[in-house]
């Protein structure tokens, strides 16, 4: 990291640690370049109960630039200097139960896959307050195989409801709800191969690139991800339905077990 870099480290972890009941904070660099448009500071704020209320936040940041807060979603954004910065902040009691059902076969709402979990792996450790954070991470080093089944049952399903959606947004030529259904669709199942192969999700400025080296997929599998990938305004809204249809039945011929009740299912 450059010292403009660590100076921003600095400036929000000596704010944050006056906190009383954060747990450990954590921090994702977005790129090594600071140049380039994906550059930012991630932070994840773990804590025993919600954060501080908003004006409380907007007091304790009052030295930083452009402060913006989402108060529904727990996350803030700000300029240190220029460097840009993220925090979102989590309670450690929701994180732990998402992460022990998991591990106990149950299925979990994580909306974007196991990103959350790969960012409490890959992440450095800026503030440790307990040893919460090495525990979840302890669990998460060798996950049992309910965890992955519990996240490839769910990842499907959602895979097969995007697949649902997009047809009938084909079939009545509906542009909108179609780029919407093809985007939850390629999520669902990039999630879906991830954990088949037993993987924690990157971020989604990766998958593009990493979810068809991944060594079980479906014969044909990096041509007809490309193709659903593709911006080109001669492709027809079926033609892409058709694609995502024939991944579907190949990764749910691949994993005949994870959907019994399935249509797809082999």
């Amino acid at each position: 990291m450059t010292r403009e870099v660590e100076s921003a480290v600095t400036t929000v972890t000596e704010i944050v640690r006056t906190w009383p009941n954060v747990e450990a904070v954590t921090l994702v660099q977005g790129e090594e370049d600071v140049y380039d448009p994906y550059f930012f500071l991630s932070f994840d704020v773990f804590l025993e109960g919600g954060p501080p209320e908003l004006d409380e936040r907007v007091k304790a940041f009052e030295n930083v630039g452009a402060f913006e807060a989402a108060p529904v979603s727990r996350k803030d954004r700000f300029l240190v200097e220029w460097i840009p910065i993220r925090i979102e902040y989590h309670d450690v009691s929701d994180t732990g139960g998402v992460v022990h059902g998991l591990m106990n076969g149950q299925a979990s709402p994580l909306e974007s896959g196991t990103y959350p979990l790969f960012r409490i792996v890959n992440s450095r450790i800026v503030i440790r307050n307990s040893d919460w954070i090495e525990q979840i991470r302890n669990a998460l080093a060798e996950p049992a195989e309910e965890f992955w089944n519990a996240i490839v049952r769910a990842e499907m399903a959602k895979m097969e409801h995007a697949m649902s959606d997009l047809g009938a947004a084909a079939f009545r030529e509906d542009d909108l709800f179609f780029l919407a259904s093809q985007a939850k669709f390629v999520r669902a199942l990039c999630s879906t191969l991830f954990a088949a192969n037993r993987r924690l999700e990157p971020s989604e400025r990766f998958l593009g690139e990493e979810t068809p080296a991944l060594p079980f997929v479906p014969e044909g599998f990096p041509g007809r991800f490309d193709f659903l990938l593709r911006r080109d305004g001669d492709i027809r809204m079926g033609q892409i339905f058709e694609v995502a249809e024939i991944l579907t039945k190949g990764v749910f011929a691949l994993l005949p077990e994870q959907a019994p009740g399935s249509s797809y299912r082999p």
